[in-house]
């Protein structure tokens, strides 16, 4: 069971009838407009997004169109290794929650593995990128609590039965918030600090005139 994680920021995932969701064409989570297309079985619906006026069509409880799953799209930094198990478990995640957490769980021992850790020991390797100031403490125990680590480990690529919708939606979630945390922020720092040290971003140093304060 899931408990005492912040799902404040998380990614809402399309869900048939739900009042709002992370719009699947434009992304922004957005109030939805339902609209009854073909009521008999199976039962057509519509969902106008009314951020971009952009519906999503739904046979039952599953969307038709478009065809993207119900997964968050790849954070831009993602690493190609990265990136090809979380686009198969976003293929998965439409029907298939078990089998796209334990690829999100294989994308996050890639990512581990190109911070120098094992990619093996979650909890280990959380406690290497904690020392190492990828990110703080309050970031990654989440990600204990979620069955990622500890003593209720779940290895990377291996299914799990008690994985379900909502644990891969945070999988997801904690798949691009480590590359922010661990990629794209280090970068950001080093790219400003690199910017602050070119001699031309440099203020020009100002010479005193030496009878300045001779003046009448």
């Amino acid at each position: 069971m899931i408990q005492n994680v912040n799902t404040q920021n998380l990614y809402k995932a399309p869900r048939h009838n739900s009042p709002s969701f992370h719009c699947p064409f434009c992304g922004i989570h957005a109030q939805m407009q339902w609209t009854l297309l073909e009521n008999k079985r199976p039962m057509i619906t519509s969902a106008t997004c009314t951020a971009c006026q952009t519906a999503s069509i739904w046979r039952e409880d599953l969307m038709i169109y478009p065809e993207v799953g119900i997964a968050p799209p790849p954070h831009v930094m993602m690493p190609e290794s990265v990136y090809y198990f979380y686009d198969l478990a976003r293929a998965a995640s439409r029907n298939l929650p078990m089998a796209a957490c334990a690829f999100l769980r294989q994308a996050i021992a890639r990512i581990f593995v190109m911070l120098g850790c094992t990619g093996e020991n979650f909890n280990k390797d959380i406690d290497n990128l904690v020392v190492r100031e990828f990110g703080n403490r309050t970031f990654w125990a989440p990600m204990i609590k979620v069955r990622l680590a500890g003593f209720d480990i779940v290895k990377p690529g291996v299914l799990d039965s008690r994985d379900d919708q909502a644990m891969m939606e945070l999988l997801f979630y904690f798949t691009n918030q480590i590359i922010e945390e661990a990629i794209a922020n280090p970068q950001h720092v080093a790219e400003f600090y690199a910017k602050l040290s070119d001699p031309k971003n440099q203020p020009k140093e100002k010479k005193i005139d030496p009878d300045f304060f001779q003046r009448p």
